[in-house]
Formats: C-alpha cells, sequence, structure tokens
C-alpha cells in the first residue's frame, strides 16, 4: 500500500512540473497583445559641438496579431518632422526608407515599424531639448470573423482612437577646447586629404584643373575649403564642392571634393603655397591639420590677360580664343607658314593649266 501512495504522489509531481514548463513557455513565445510603445533613443546623449550622435526611433508593438493597431503614414511624416531640433544638422541613413513604406521587423515578441534611423550633427552649445511627441493610431475593440472574406471582415471590425507618447530627451552638447587660433575646426576621425593637378606645364591662358578631396569620418556635408594661396597672375573662382556620403552603425562618413579653375594669366614660374585642412581629431582629443606641400607651375608662351578681366571669365575665353586664332600670335604664326606655301602651289598650278589651254 505504502509502495502504491509513493507511485501515485511521483506521478503528481512530474505532472505538476510538466504542466509549470509548458505554461511559462507558453508565455514567453506567445505573449498577449498590449499597448504600442514609441521609443526614441540617442547615442550617445552626451557630445561635442558639430560632433555626430546616432537617432534611432520606431514603434513596438506587443503581439503576434497584425491587426491589432492601425496607423496613418503621415502622422509618420509629422513625427519625423518634429522629432529633429532647429539647432541640429541631419544626416539620414537610407532617406528613401523613411517616405510613405516603412519598415517592419517581426518577432515572437511582436513588431517593430522604424520610423527614423539617421545622425544629428549639433551647430551650437548647450542642452538640446526635444519635447515629447504624440502618434495617434486606432485599436481593434472586437474580434473579426475567421473567414477569408475581407470586405466582410472591414464592415464587422470596430475601432477605437488611442494616442501612443514618447517621453522627452535631453542632448547635452559641449564647446570644443578652446585655441588660440582663428579658425573654424569640424570635429571628426580618420580624416585624409589628396590633391591632383591636372597639368603643372600649362601654355599662357590653359585652363589647370586643382582637385582637393577630404575623406573621413563626421559631417562631411559642411567640410570647409581648405586654406590655399594661389599667386596674383591667377584667375580663378569660388571651387566648385561635390560631396559623396555613405553611412553605417557607426556614423556618416564620405568624401568632399573641392575643385578649382585655374589660369594662368603669363608666362613664368609659379608657386602654389601648401594646402591644408584643420579638424578637430575625437581619437586623439586634440587639434589635427592635414598638409599638402607646395607645388611649382612653370607657365610657357606669349600673351597677357589685363588683370581687371581677370574675374570676367567670359571675356577671359573670348580673348583667349581671339588670341588663339589671331594671325599674329605665335599660334597664328605657325599657321600662315603653312598657309603661304599652299597658296603659291595653287596659283602656280592654275598657270600651268590655263597655258596648256591656250
Amino acid at each position: 500500500m505504502l509502495c502504491i501512495f509513493r507511485y501515485f504522489l511521483f506521478i503528481c509531481t512530474v505532472f505538476a512540473f510538466h504542466s509549470a514548463f509548458s505554461q511559462d513557455e507558453n508565455k514567453s513565445s506567445t505573449p498577449k497583445s498590449g499597448k504600442p510603445e514609441l521609443v526614441v533613443k540617442v547615442l550617445p546623449s552626451v557630445c561635442l559641438k558639430g560632433e555626430g550622435v546616432k537617432v534611432v526611433s520606431g514603434i513596438f508593438i506587443p503581439g503576434k496579431d497584425e491587426n491589432t493597431c492601425t496607423f496613418e503614414a503621415n502622422d509618420f511624416v509629422a513625427f519625423r518632422q518634429m522629432l529633429l531640433p532647429p539647432e541640429c544638422w541631419e544626416e539620414k541613413k537610407d532617406p528613401a526608407a523613411y517616405g510613405v513604406k516603412d519598415t517592419l521587423l517581426h518577432s515572437v515578441h511582436g513588431r517593430w515599424i522604424e520610423l527614423y534611423h539617421g545622425f544629428w550633427f549639433p551647430q551650437k552649445s548647450g542642452k538640446i531639448q526635444v519635447p515629447a511627441l504624440k502618434i495617434p493610431y486606432k485599436i481593434h475593440t472586437e474580434n473579426t470573423p475567421k473567414n477569408n472574406d475581407k470586405i466582410a471582415e472591414k464592415k464587422s471590425a470596430k475601432f477605437k482612437s488611442d494616442t501612443v507618447v514618447s517621453g522627452p530627451f535631453s542632448l547635452n552638447v559641449n564647446n570644443l577646447p578652446s585655441t588660440d587660433l582663428l579658425n573654424a575646426f569640424l570635429p571628426g576621425k580618420n580624416f585624409r586629404m589628396e590633391v591632383d593637378f591636372s597639368d603643372t606645364l600649362p601654355y599662357t591662358g590653359d585652363m589647370i584643373t586643382l582637385k582637393v578631396s577630404i575623406t573621413g569620418k563626421g559631417n562631411i556635408a559642411q567640410i570647409p575649403k581648405p586654406f590655399i594661396r594661389i599667386p596674383k597672375s591667377f584667375y580663378y573662382n569660388e571651387p566648385a564642392a561635390l560631396t559623396n556620403l555613405s553611412s553605417s552603425q557607426e556614423g556618416v562618413e564620405g568624401t568632399r571634393q573641392f575643385i578649382y579653375e585655374l589660369y594662368p594669366s603669363r608666362p613664368g614660374d609659379y608657386t602654389l603655397s601648401s594646402i591644408s585642412w584643420y579638424f578637430f581629431n575625437t581619437q586623439l582629443n586634440r587639434y589635427d591639420s592635414l598638409v599638402f606641400p607646395q607645388k611649382t607651375i612653370r607657365v610657357t608662351g606669349e600673351g597677357e590677360i589685363s588683370e581687371s578681366e581677370g574675374n570676367d571669365r567670359e571675356v577671359f575665353y573670348q580673348q583667349m580664343l581671339k588670341e588663339d586664332y589671331s594671325a599674329w600670335t605665335l599660334p597664328g604664326k605657325y599657321r600662315m607658314m603653312f598657309l603661304f606655301p599652299l597658296l603659291f602651289i595653287i596659283i602656280w598650278a592654275g598657270y600651268r593649266a590655263s597655258k596648256k589651254l591656250f
């Protein structure tokens, strides 16, 4: 009798453990639907002026039922516009992903609607406060029919309006370390500079293309032009700037290229000063610089463009065109040397042909 009682007690204990384990497993794998949560994360919460911070925002809806909550795409667009503080420069990770169609990520615990993924570059120091933001949505109040008729499901579904709210947050922006230099610096890391000259032995009036490319990680779109001294006898305008960006989980990186068009006005040997660009190295936590050594350019040829016309590129082009095709410039003299013998041969051939006819 005692053996039977022990066996019965053992069976009850095993059944109790099995029921408890099955219940915990079901709770973890099939959570109940709940109220959505609006999440905004800023990493890090303390940065330097001009240094990038990563911002991620989205809505987490617990549960596996996709028809629990309904959001409007226009509300997402309005949320993104209110999220960005006016004190920050924005660089989105993927601008095409933040239109009407939003990114959905599913899991056993619920679904995640990614609303924003970008990088902010604060332009002012101090405390930047972002208030609490709201997004309206509709939630189902009763179950839909278990048939496959979609029209009947829409007609029978009832909704209740509600709002999901994000908590306010702040971003503390510190000034760059004090320095005696008067230049404006940009914080970043892994910067390097490449310089390319199209020609170092040009003819008078020929265009020299100077390309200065700065590559690194940081606020690439706002990289200022480098410091360079160009000889007074070279005519040029402000450089054109081209920006090529890419972003990852670590931040924004890319290249900003400055293109100078230089026109030497008279022959001679000219030295372009060293090209320098300054920044604050966030890896070394100090000011740093990139320097390209000075370059000598030898200009050959004749002719000189007046200094008053140097800044007017159209007048410069026209005068260069006239000088190139004038009969009395150096290229024109060479053309006349070949033209005179050709005219003599044509006249002599015509004279011989006329004598044979008569």
